[in-house]
């Protein structure tokens, strides 16, 4: 799981250099960026396995 968030945060810090450049297509940016993240939690939570609503 630890590596899965360094993998995360890695990711993270390349999506930032993304949103500063203005000239790519930042909702294209936008959407990866949240595609990402959403992956990012579904695959940690499917290592976490938690039992609470």
């Amino acid at each position: 799981m630890n590596e899965g968030k360094e993998l995360a945060e890695k990711v993270g810090a390349w999506m930032e250099k993304l949103q500063a450049d203005s000239s790519l297509d930042q909702r294209a940016v936008a959407l990866g960026k949240t595609n990402l993240q959403q992956g990012f939690m579904w695959a940690i939570r499917g290592i976490a396995q938690p039992t609470t609503f």
